[in-house]
């Protein structure tokens, strides 16, 4: 009995599907299409999820530093290409401006007719303005310097603040200048030379000797030696160039002249394209 119970099952199992198949038709038919449809559906989630994890695998979405504006451009490229705009903080150099007095310096005031003394106007102005940081460089350029005896002219500037420094005294010796236009920068090459023909460029601040003076409205010494002295300090203000001939027998001038460039420690908001793929993100600045 035993032995031939499993075949007996079988035989009635297939008897009770096959009429309940011919009994009712469409039940079984509606339950083979759900299944097929589950199937599908299922295949098509796994598909698709598969093909996502691929998609954003070491994909990092950057978070935007502010909401959208007009200063810089997003191209996503992961999904499709949108536009918008926002400014990328800190990408870029500090901000940086240079400002001028193309008036005429004459050394000293009433040359040629006098030869020594204080320049005229004493001191020579530029105001600056629009800086919202402290200073971090200066550079000034002293535009064509002429003169019969360089050696005699010392040259003060003053910052709004009242940081001294003496950028430029007894160099050049007795060699004639003509249309020269120095530029003073502490990370120049080397200084201005004591006994030689001084010739346009860029060179540090030079003070040869010492125990130089200028007559009042020019604060007292001591004068600091670098440009450097005025860091750290708002460069919003008046900025004053004190000039003097300090021997007489000879003059000339500053034909163009003085400017500043300064440079504060405010971060510029950049303008940069800003790109996204599926892999990664670049920023590459305009």
């Amino acid at each position: 009995m035993k032995t031939k119970l499993p075949w007996r099952l079988t035989v009635f199992a297939s008897t009770f599907i096959a009429l309940a198949m011919l009994l009712y038709p469409t039940a079984f038919l509606s339950l083979d299409k759900n299944l097929l449809t589950t199937t599908s559906a299922d295949t098509l989630k796994q598909k698709e999820s598969k093909a996502n994890k691929a998609k954003n695998t070491n994909y990092q979405k950057p978070d935007l530093p502010v909401e959208p504006s007009t200063e810089a451009q997003v191209i996503d490229n992961n999904i499709e290409t949108q536009r918008n705009l926002f400014p990328v903080e800190g990408f870029n150099n500090n901000a940086t401006a240079s400002f001028s007095n193309t008036g005429l310096i004459n050394i000293p005031a009433g040359a040629p007719g006098s030869t020594s003394g204080i320049a005229s106007p004493y001191p020579a102005n530029i105001v600056v303005s629009g800086f919202t940081g402290l200073t971090t460089k200066v550079t000034v350029t002293l535009t064509n310097f002429n003169h019969t005896f360089p050696d005699d002219v010392d040259v003060l500037l003053v910052s709004p603040t009242g940081q001294k420094v003496i950028v430029l005294s007894d160099v050049g010796t007795s060699l004639d200048v003509v249309n020269v236009t120095l530029t003073l920068d502490d990370a120049a090459a080397a200084s201005l030379p004591d006994a030689a023909q001084l010739v346009s460029g860029t060179f540090k601040p030079t003070n040869i000797g010492a125990g130089d003076t200028f007559a009042a409205p020019a604060p007292a010494a001591p004068y600091g030696a670098t440009l450097s002295g005025f860091n750290g300090q708002s460069p919003n203000g008046t900025w004053s160039l004190y000039v003097v001939d300090d021997l007489g027998g000879d003059s000339g001038n500053f034909g163009g002249g003085f400017s500043l460039t300064i440079t504060d420690d405010a971060v510029v908001a950049a303008a940069a394209a800003v790109q996204f793929d599926a892999a990664t993100y670049t920023v590459a600045e305009n």
